[in-house]
């Protein structure tokens, strides 16, 4: 059981207009079991698993009681006590890797479909090719992840056309191209993953994969590493949309944003609505969020305006 609620302490008669409402918004925080559950039959003499799932943090361990009446519990005689589990939301306590697999196999399939006419060998895009690989082979050691690019970072495009730039120039463009795939599909992954909590059924899932790799845009924003900002901003719509809860996710989903704001530009435009929320909910998790991503676009606003927009480096 999880819910979020504020509560009202209030005094009873004869004392009247005596309250205080909660300052913040709370988590309740509960187990849940997911076996046996009514539709169970064991027989006499088997071992079968109890199995459940936590919602919030109630602490590091549990104890579990039966009951014969399904009323009573002898909580002086536990089944188990002290039994360990981590924090998740109800059908969420553990990833369904088979599911994750399947839906990235798919994935795998329809984009070697839609990149069938330069899978092999890979290709340049624009400036990948024209601004990007030149600028980061002349730059020495590992300098050419700090390249700016128009006055701004897009670091994960640096560290594609660097790997690029370590291999034969033969083969520089299928590293890019691959490379750019392999991070496109960091936003699938995390909707399969949190398909439950975002409330959205496989064929959902389904149509919203067939609807990204199926777009006609291909070649602009497809298999390239300078238009990787748009899925990175993506992935952070994704997280604004998922509840912020702690553990895992949380370290998780401030790595990813750190990501976002390293990619370039447009999830920077989520910034504003995750201080709205931040400042809504007075959630520490959403609070840290939007603290990380208003970080990297202060430093992109930084590099925009140390020294203007460089024209020199479009080519019409």
């Amino acid at each position: 059981v999880r819910g979020v609620a504020r509560v009202t302490a209030d005094n009873p008669a004869p004392f009247t207009n005596v309250f205080d409402v909660s300052d913040a918004y709370f988590t309740f925080a509960g187990v849940s079991i997911e076996q046996p559950d009514s539709n169970n039959v064991y027989t006499i003499g088997t071992t079968n698993n109890i199995t459940f799932i936590a919602a919030g943090t109630l602490g590091l361990n549990a104890d579990i009681y039966y009951a014969a009446d399904g009323v009573t519990f002898d909580t002086t005689n536990p089944i188990a006590a002290s039994v360990p589990y981590s924090e998740a939301y109800p059908g969420q306590n553990r990833l369904d890797w088979t599911e994750i697999g399947s839906g990235l196999l798919l994935f795998l399939l329809l984009a070697l479909i839609k990149s069938r006419d330069f899978v092999l060998h890979g290709r340049f895009w624009a400036e990948e090719g024209a601004i990007f690989y030149p600028k980061i082979c002349a730059a020495p050691g590992l300098n050419g992840l700090g390249f700016i690019f128009n006055n701004h970072l897009e670091f994960w495009t640096n560290l594609g056309v660097l790997l690029a730039s370590r291999v034969p120039l033969g083969m520089a463009p299928a590293v890019t191209s691959l490379y750019a795939l392999a991070l496109q599909v960091l936003p699938l992954v995390l909707l399969i993953a949190k398909r439950q909590q975002l409330g959205l059924s496989r064929a959902s899932v389904l149509a919203l994969m067939i609807v990204a790799v199926g777009m006609p845009q291909g070649r602009e924003i497809w298999a390239n590493t300078i238009n990787l900002h748009f899925s990175f901003a993506i992935l952070a719509a994704l997280i604004l949309a998922l509840p912020a809860t702690g553990g895992r996710w949380a370290v998780l989903s401030i790595l990813a944003l750190i990501a976002c704001g390293l990619s370039g530009i447009p999830a920077h435009f989520l910034m504003p609505l995750f201080v709205l929320v931040a400042c809504w909910s007075r959630n520490p998790v959403r609070i840290l969020q939007a603290t990380v991503l208003a970080a990297t676009a202060l430093l992109q606003i930084f590099l925009l305006l140390s020294s203007g927009y460089d024209l020199s480096l479009i080519h019409i």
